[in-house]
């Protein structure tokens, strides 16, 4: 059912069902949409052959597109951050966090397959290759390397969610995942997906396609499942949507040393449907041991239906601006790696680096925070 907010414009209400699945589950989907995505894009060139796994480790064995790995990274990656957007309604970050989670995931899905070719043949080729006619032993190995090369892209696609929110601890956090992600993938890549390829099949064609197909959902989900479980976990906190409207259910990650918190779709934490929240309406200091908010302008921030000034945040806090509500959650005691120096531009809310004298958005003369 459509909502009207009180600009008297229509909009789409978020799913109920992201709303109920939450976080974890809705990048599960989207990245899952995304190897169906990338699955789509590499079939039409790939050419069954039948080989045994030692010929898939001799340097004659027909290698996978340079372009098509970058494009199947770059298709994961823009599905995650994209969908995720769109499910919540801000089109324009949307594109613009597609537009970068794209960019990464081209480049660096690129550069991992040309680095996990190398090891895929030079390091476990001989490894596999000595073993001769023992199939086991080759198999097992087999599972390894394909492993092994997919953690490099699930590290790649997971780098660029961080990298889409500008946040180093995120970009490490989120790359831990991908790489547990893409390792769980190759697992299941060489184990089960043969198995339900077959059953696609009905045991009648080659069962190639299926089980690329089903393993390149599989890597697409677990990469999106775990980067968000390693970002929520290894966070040193979260803000979580609580009340009922567009939003709700969308869960932000603060791991950050300074965050920005506003209508304007350029802050961390954009509540860009509440036209009762100001362009820059709050900001979020890591102070030590937790986070601190503080109004910005003629902003009221209400914590557990009290105004404030400034408070450090404490686990459990409802922190309440314009017609939004918002649960903080304080995960276990993480310090932000970065210091909070950096310069703030009082006109437009953009951080800008610690020794910067005019803002590099709107060329603002800054003081320092």
């Amino acid at each position: 059912m459509p909502e009207t907010v009180d600009d008297g414009v229509s909009v789409m209400n978020s799913p109920q069902i992201f709303q109920k699945l939450g976080k974890r589950a809705a990048r599960t989907i989207f990245g899952l949409i995304g190897g169906i995505g990338a699955w789509i894009l590499i079939e039409p060139f790939v050419t069954d052959t039948a080989q045994s796994i030692s010929e898939l480790f001799t340097e004659s064995a027909p290698q996978s597109s340079l372009a098509m790995w970058a494009l199947g990274c770059a298709l994961i990656g823009i599905s995650i951050v994209g969908l995720e957007e769109l499910v919540w309604g801000n089109k324009k970050r949307a594109i613009h966090g597609a537009i970068i989670a794209g960019l990464v995931g081209f480049f660096g899905g690129g550069m991992s397959q040309i680095i996990g070719s190398l090891i895929w043949f030079k390091v476990f080729g001989p490894i596999v290759l000595s073993f001769g006619g023992n199939e086991l032993m080759q198999y097992c190995w087999l599972i390894i390397a394909r492993s092994f090369t997919w953690a490099l892209m699930g590290g790649i696609i997971g780098l660029s969610l961080g990298i889409v929110r500008k946040s180093l601890k995120g970009s490490i956090n989120s790359a831990i995942g991908g790489v547990l992600g893409g390792l769980t993938g190759g697992v299941l890549f060489d184990t089960i997906a043969p198995f339900f390829g077959m059953l696609l099949s009905f045991g009648l064609i080659e069962a190639g396609w299926a089980s690329r197909s089903i393993g390149l959902m599989l890597i697409g989900a677990l990469i999106g499942l775990f980067s968000t479980i390693a970002e929520q976990l290894l966070s040193p906190a979260t803000l979580k949507v609580i009340s009922s409207g567009r939003m709700e259910g969308r869960e932000f990650v603060l791991d950050k040393p300074i965050l920005t918190m506003g209508r304007d779709e350029r802050c961390d934490i954009s509540l860009y449907y509440d036209d009762e929240i100001l362009m820059r309406h709050a900001l979020l200091q890591w102070c030590g041991d937790g986070y601190v908010i503080t109004p910005q302008g003629n902003a009221k921030i209400f914590a557990n239906n009290l105004p404030v000034v400034s408070k450090k945040l404490e686990d459990g806090d409802v922190i309440t601006v314009g017609k939004t509500r918002l649960l903080f959650r304080k995960r276990r005691m993480t310090s932000v790696s970065a210091t909070s120096s950096g310069r703030m531009c009082e006109v437009c809310g953009t951080i800008n680096r610690a020794g910067a004298k005019y803002c590099r958005n709107c060329g603002s003369s800054l003081t320092k925070l």
